[in-house]
């Protein structure tokens, strides 16, 4: 899906991105985790398009970025939802759509609401959500006019453990139902270990790959895998490769 060849990325006179190589399969799960601003966002942008690197080459399919762009190749969920504050749950999910200028029946739009657990909330304006329920019209807004690729910078941050479990539960679910490729950024080691096929582990800025830990455990996911040994040696694995970094 991706080859990611020997990129860089600089804001003037500062290297933010340094000499980064890597592939992603389609269809993977891979959450990427550094030290706070090491350049994991700069990455996720050039990965999407939204940033060109200064050196290096990025290909989709085999294919140009900027042709995955053309084609819409990619949603995007960030850490704030950024809904319309004047647009309802339902209309701010139709938003990519109409963008694109892509008609589709309301019912297929509904049927987000469904999946993520927000029937009846269709008529209701964001100011009325909690700061779950708003992730979860964002993430629905991403995959509603069906991307391949869904990227996502720290979604689950700003919520309380609880919501944050059941959220990526439900991105599990959403995952393993589409096979789309997730590429997903986060601060919680513990949550890329749970979500993900792989890990991949960034310096301090300017980034570069310190390492990428392959996450053997087995899906369907649940929290009950969250007590194996097996999940706390990948935790401690990698959490002492971001002391090295």
């Amino acid at each position: 899906m991706f080859k990611i060849e020997h990129i860089n990325y600089s804001y003037g006179s500062l290297r933010v991105i340094n000499d980064i190589s890597l592939d992603i399969k389609e269809g993977e799960f891979v959450s990427i985790i550094g030290p706070s601003g090491s350049g994991k966002t700069t990455l996720l942008k050039m990965l999407g398009g939204l940033l060109s690197p200064s050196k290096g080459s990025i290909a989709i399919k085999g294919g140009s970025l900027d042709l995955a762009v053309k084609r819409r190749d990619f949603g995007f969920v960030f850490q704030n939802p950024v809904l319309l504050p004047w647009r309802t749950v339902l209309q701010n999910i139709q938003l990519p759509l109409e963008i694109i200028g892509k008609k589709a029946p309301v019912n297929k739009s509904k049927k987000f609401l469904e999946i993520f657990g927000l029937e009846g909330f269709g008529d209701y304006y964001p100011a009325a959500l909690s700061g779950g329920m708003k992730q979860r019209v964002a993430i629905a807004r991403a995959l509603v006019f069906n991307p391949d690729i869904l990227l996502m910078d720290e979604p689950f941050g700003a919520l309380d453990e609880l919501i944050r479990e059941r959220l990526n539960l439900e991105l599990l679910k959403i995952w393993e139902q589409t096979g789309k490729t997730i590429i997903f950024i986060t601060h919680s080691i513990s949550e890329a270990v749970f979500l993900s096929n792989r890990v991949v582990v960034l310096s301090e800025r300017p980034a570069s790959i310190v390492n990428v830990r392959e996450i053997d455990l087995p899906y369907p996911r649940t929290t009950k895998i969250k007590q194996s040994s097996e999940y706390f040696k990948h935790i401690t694995w990698l959490r002492e490769q971001l002391k090295e970094s």
